[in-house]
């Protein structure tokens, strides 16, 4: 009998300590979910889904931590009337409030940050976040998603992340026309850019995605 209770004693602990790795941390808008890269934060932005699109493969290649920037009050589903709230936001300087706490970015190295390109800018939801965040001591790269028109997107992105004390602001990904890429060329991309950013291993990281 002993034996058998120690048995199942041992299981439980296995089901619980696999219970723990795969938990999700809610931050109150977005979720940040512990993997192995544990060095590599993904943030994002996304109206469409596109970007979130990419994050969440960025983030299955890496197998690292990922949160999704969510606003207070979301943005209609009418592209024109997103653009006239963004537009009045950015000249206003009145940038949108995001539901809930930042996550903490003491345990990160390098962050990620992507969003879509908004009229020749940044989205302000991410525009917001970066605004907010202190980056002193963290490298940061930005990916965007477009319809072939990054506008002033780089420019800004460098200019914020240098505001918010970003020890080093990497090359940044631009990716047009997501959704008419096949895989092959999306990924090829991605994991270039992985490796000018020094964004883990990237061999396993293409390892993981040539196994789907």
């Amino acid at each position: 009998m002993k034996k058998i209770a120690l048995y199942l004693f041992l299981i439980m602990q296995a089901i619980s300590v696999t219970a723990c790795q795969n938990e999700e941390l809610d931050l109150g808008s977005g979720t940040v979910t512990p993997d192995e890269n544990t060095n590599v934060l993904i943030v994002y932005y996304s109206w469409s889904g596109t970007t979130k699109g990419v994050a969440e493969r960025m983030q299955r290649m890496l197998h690292c931590d990922i949160y999704e920037i969510v606003p207070a009050v979301p943005y209609p589903s009418d592209s024109n009337d997103t653009h006239y709230r963004a537009v009045e936001e950015r000249e206003s300087g009145n940038l949108p409030e995001l539901r809930g706490s930042l996550p903490d970015l003491s345990k990160y190295d390098l962050i990620l940050l992507g969003g879509p390109v908004w009229s020749d800018y940044m989205a302000t939801p991410l525009m917001s976040y970066i605004a907010q965040s202190d980056f002193t001591g963290k490298r940061v790269a930005g990916f965007r998603t477009d319809a072939g028109t990054p506008g002033r997107y780089d420019s800004e992105f460098s200019r914020m992340a240098g505001e918010s004390h970003a020890e080093e602001v990497g090359e940044m990904l631009g990716l047009s026309h997501v959704r008419s890429m096949n895989a092959e060329r999306l990924d090829g991309r991605i994991t270039e850019w992985f490796r000018s950013v020094g964004a883990g291993n990237v061999e396993a990281a293409v390892e993981r995605m040539s196994e789907k």
